[in-house]
């Protein structure tokens, strides 16, 4: 199995609505994701246009075929990610992988960027044990991830 990244086309709507086509996943998303060919086309060309000076949005793919999504959003040095993953690949590291490749992406291509975090929901444990796996560590209700060489918070003993 080869995992990659790679930028959306405009023409991979419908890839991302098979991949992401699934109850569980939306349960799991915010109100807005979109649930339709029609509604994942937009969105989908709307990633493939959009300029990466706010956000970075990646295709997840395994062996050239798009299985999920990850995503950056810059308000300052820290970016805020959101990441899915089709459920025929749940639980076989896929998810851990990505984000590692993706952190590693980020903090290469966005200088002023110092810290990487996500806040899944709080009964969403696959998608903890993902970043735990890809080297966040939680702090309250979100997972944290600092650049490379970079600490910004650490706990001293008594």
């Amino acid at each position: 199995m080869k995992i990659g990244l790679r930028r959306w086309e405009a023409a991979d709507g419908a890839a991302f609505f098979a991949a992401s086509n699934d109850p569980n996943l939306y349960a799991a998303m915010r109100a807005d994701f979109p649930k339709t060919p029609e509604a994942c086309a937009a969105l989908v060309r709307s990633f493939a246009e959009s300029p990466e000076e706010c956000e970075c949005i990646r295709a997840v793919v395994i062996d050239g075929a798009v299985a999920g999504c990850v995503a950056a959003f810059f308000p300052a040095e820290e970016a805020t990610l959101a990441y899915w993953l089709t459920a025929s690949l749940r639980g076989w590291g896929v998810m851990p992988a990505a984000l590692r490749m993706f952190g590693g992406f980020l903090f290469g291509q966005y200088p002023g960027l110092r810290r990487l975090a996500a806040e899944p929901a709080p009964g969403n444990h696959a998608s903890r044990r993902a970043l735990e796996k890809a080297g966040f560590r939680q702090a309250g209700s979100r997972f944290l991830l600092d650049a490379p060489g970079l600490a910004l918070e650490k706990e001293l003993a008594p």
